[in-house]
């Protein structure tokens, strides 16, 4: 595959070229099986929080991760960790953290240990 990444007409790739990314256009060329090519011409994501379109990149694409390497260093996208194994955890990953600190301190207060008060040895 080959992967472009084309800045808006008319600006220099190098100064403004380089900061404007919601102008980018990314043209990905794929050689195919059966001989000859596929091209795709995707934008760059124009929110995150929006719904995204069709004709833009989607993060966890194979689009996706070849794009980021096209694009200038310290212009790509922060990751967003939204299916990871952490998100299959649930409430359940902090209860079990909790238990097993209240576990750990009952078990040193249990084998702590054991103080007596003695008499000051004065009288009144």
């Amino acid at each position: 595959m080959i992967v472009t990444r084309t800045p808006r007409p008319g600006t220099d790739p190098g100064t403004w070229g380089r900061v404007w990314k919601g102008d980018w256009v990314f043209d990905f060329y794929e050689f195919l099986p059966g001989g000859g090519f596929g091209h795709q011409t995707l934008r760059f994501p124009s929110s995150r929080d929006k719904p995204r379109h069709d004709d833009e990149l989607q993060e966890g694409t194979w689009q996706f991760y070849a794009a980021l390497q096209v694009m200038p260093e310290g212009a790509v996208p922060k990751y967003t960790f939204t299916d990871d194994a952490f998100a299959w955890f649930g409430w359940t990953l902090p209860v079990a953290s909790v238990s097993v600190i209240v576990f750990v301190g009952s078990l040193a207060m249990l084998f702590g240990p054991v103080r007596t008060r003695g008499d000051s040895g004065q009288s009144a």
